[in-house]
């Protein structure tokens, strides 16, 4: 009997294909050996369940796509274990059924980045480059790389944890606001961020200079943790739009637009309030802007009217003609530039 029984794999080998299996009859996993997936990991007793739980949990979070093509290649290899993180490896057979193939693409070690396209892909995605633009820069440099766009994905992922130095995302997020001198403000309840505002210096020259209108309004579902984004839009006298604040919040409730809106206040001059703010019809936002700009005017956004307009009016129209001369006498009557018109 071999000293390696119960221990001895066979590595079978095909194009894009790798499998461990077990030569034998098959047997239970000892007490100190996990298996994911075909691959073998030693581990301590005390450690094996979690491991084993946090690799499910993976799974089923982040289903990997994977394909494979069998074509009965007899190539074999025979791995055995001899002691912790050491293994042999024994030729069983050396032939292919197969030509090897002309082009390594989908090949991960093939298609490896080298140190230099490293730095390139960390400098820029810096730059905020997507990635199929960088992975055309990769391959511009080195015809011959076969690369793909999971590789960039990956090596992008662990450039990013390794920038965070251990840090969480929200330490990480703050340091970067710090790092690059923006205005922040937060508050947290037990020791948890609810509410981050942050504001860029240029922004804040620039809602200095024009206070006069400001467009707030709510995104959704545009982050991992599901938290409304709130906008903070400025109009200069040219009609043009820039940012001026955003803010994270956990809920939707007067008492964070009011926490937000008393923070925006703080970098405003008492001289230059807003003359008029323009919003949905968010109640909870009509309400803490009331609170925070008593002497503002509020407005509704005319784009959500239309939306509205158009979701309630456009299936009582059965024609197309009839929608079309509503539509134009809506629009007629919204943009009257005087009462008089308007009446």
């Amino acid at each position: 009997m071999s000293p390696y029984d119960g221990e001895e794999k066979q590595l079978c080998h095909s194009d894009t294909e790798v499998q461990f299996r077990k030569l034998g009859q098959e047997k239970k996993e000892t007490k100190n050996k996990i298996q994911f997936k075909g691959i073998t990991k030693m581990a301590d007793k005390s450690t094996q369940k979690s491991e084993v739980d946090s690799n499910k949990a993976d799974e089923q979070q982040r289903p990997r796509l994977t394909s494979t093509n069998k074509c009965e290649c007899p190539f074999l290899l025979k791995a055995f274990n001899i002691g912790k993180d050491e293994w042999v490896l024994e030729v069983a057979c050396g032939i292919h059924n197969h030509v090897a193939p002309s082009y390594l693409e989908g090949h991960s070690y093939a298609g490896r980045l080298s140190k230099e396209e490293h730095e390139l892909l960390v400098d820029k995605s810096k730059r905020l480059i997507r990635p199929k633009d960088i992975l055309t820069a990769v391959k511009s440099r080195d015809p011959s790389n076969t690369s793909t766009m999971r590789t960039i994905y990956n090596a992008r992922y662990f450039a990013r944890i390794i920038a965070r130095a251990g840090r969480t995302q929200m330490q990480q997020l703050l340091k970067n606001l710090r790092d690059h001198h923006y205005i922040e403000h937060h508050r947290s309840e037990d020791h948890v961020v609810t509410d981050l505002f942050w504001c860029h210096p240029f922004s804040l020259q620039m809602l200095r200079t024009f206070p006069h209108v400001l467009i707030m309004d709510c995104t959704y579902k545009i982050n991992r943790y599901r938290f409304p984004l709130f906008e903070i839009v400025g109009i200069t006298c040219t009609e043009q739009t820039f940012n001026v604040a955003f803010v994270y919040m956990s809920k939707e409730a007067k008492d964070n637009y009011r926490w937000a809106l008393s923070r925006l206040r703080t970098l405003m001059n008492e001289d230059s309030m807003p003359g008029v703010i323009v919003t949905d019809l968010e109640l909870a936002l009509m309400k803490a802007t009331e609170n925070v700009f008593p002497d503002t005017h509020q407005i509704l956004c005319k784009w959500h009217i239309g939306k509205n307009v158009m979701r309630k009016c456009k299936g009582k129209l059965t024609t197309k003609e009839g929608w079309e001369a509503f539509n134009n006498d809506w629009h007629s009557l919204v943009d009257c530039s005087s009462e008089d018109e308007y009446v």
